[in-house]
């Protein structure tokens, strides 16, 4: 039978062996898990295949959309000198969503009415397509508004040009109130703002494509250096990112949603310019597809696919300064919204590169 002290040294040694036990299982824990983060880090997981679900998507035709601004993007030549270097990393496969279609409504002319009413078109419109009606103000027949019933999208213009009263006041808002403004007007028209950008997330000094002070010129704007001197003032609203990728209109400095206003206090000389144009995205139905590369984007604007959305510069040898991916917000509506490529230059040079990989695209039109 073991004696006291024969049982007090082993319990001290069984104490002693399992704590180093213990201890030694903590550590290599400890050491595991650090060694399962390195691997990890060093050697990531494949990311999923992309899903291309949609099949072969519609080539974007950019200059059947609008106005070409600019030669095509083969009159230039491109050097590269980007923040990350001669190139630049970008995402290997972006999202695709679908864009349903808008149905008519046997009720969208008299609720166009009811719209139009509340901003002092009162009178009967001017039916210009099947979907397309125009309204002239009655009491002041240079202010005019043209709606799409169905959409909701809409225009509004005044014959600045005509109206020579509106030198008179040259109190026009700043870039902030002038945003709240066109906001507020939105709201008061009964259209959702909830996917349009907060006024607090806005650097209206270092983004030169939110909006611009204005001077009248013979036949159209020039731009103001102050709005002390501004006969009226620009403001673009752009929409909030999606996937934390902004979108980007045919001309970025032209949103599909802006406003143009006087210094004026009535609200029927006030505003010169609007347009809001919108189309829904689903965004429960949505695919994944590889995307271009850097030097693909680069070699397709050298050959002449490319699409110049901005250039107010003469030269022909174009810097590029950054590229990102954004989506495209189309002027009219398109079957999917898709990821672009967007290369930014010297004066303001902004092009465009249709992003989803060459192979998932039906050139075939």
């Amino acid at each position: 039978m073991a004696t006291l002290t024969e049982t007090a040294y082993y319990t001290r040694r069984a104490v002693t062996y399992g704590t180093i036990i213990l201890v030694a299982g903590i550590v290599f824990k400890i050491i595991l898990s650090a060694f399962g983060s390195y691997w990890k880090t060093n050697h990531p997981s494949a990311p999923p295949a992309p899903t291309v679900a949609f099949g072969k998507l519609p080539l974007i035709e950019f200059s059947k959309l609008g106005t070409i601004i600019a030669a095509s993007s083969s009159a230039y030549s491109y050097k590269i000198e980007t923040v990350e270097g001669k190139t630049v990393t970008l995402p290997n496969t972006g999202k695709v969503y679908y864009m349903p279609a808008i149905p008519s409504n046997l009720k969208a002319l008299d609720r166009a009415k009811e719209k139009a009413a509340k901003i002092g078109f009162t009178n009967e419109p001017m039916q210009i397509t099947s979907e397309i009606y125009t309204w002239i103000n009655p009491n002041n027949q240079w202010r005019s508004l043209t709606m799409n019933i169905y959409t909701g999208n809409l225009s509004i213009s005044y014959n600045f040009l005509a109206d020579q009263t509106l030198l008179i006041d040259k109190n026009v808002p700043n870039l902030q109130n002038a945003f709240v403004e066109a906001k507020n007007f939105l709201e008061q028209l009964g259209i959702a703002t909830s996917d349009i950008e907060g006024v607090e997330n806005i650097n209206f000094q270092s983004d030169p494509t939110i909006g611009a002070y204005l001077k009248f010129s013979v036949s159209d704007f020039a731009l103001a250096t102050s709005q002390s001197e501004a006969d009226a003032v620009r403001i673009n609203l752009p929409k909030k990112k999606l996937d934390d990728l902004p979108f980007m209109s045919l001309y970025p400095y032209n949103a599909s949603v802006s406003f143009t206003f006087s210094g004026q206090r009535d609200e029927k000389k006030h505003i010169l310019l609007a347009s809001y144009t919108d189309f829904p995205i689903d965004k429960n139905t949505m695919a994944t597809y590889p995307l271009k590369k850097f030097e693909e984007a680069i070699g397709e604007l050298k050959s002449g696919s490319g699409f110049i959305a901005s250039y107010k510069g003469q030269d022909t040898n174009i810097t590029i300064r950054k590229a990102y991916i954004a989506y495209f917000d189309p002027p009219v509506p398109l079957t999917y919204i898709q990821p672009i490529i967007v290369l930014e230059g010297d004066d303001s040079f902004i092009a465009y590169v249709q992003g989803v990989s060459n192979e998932w695209i039906n050139k075939q039109l």
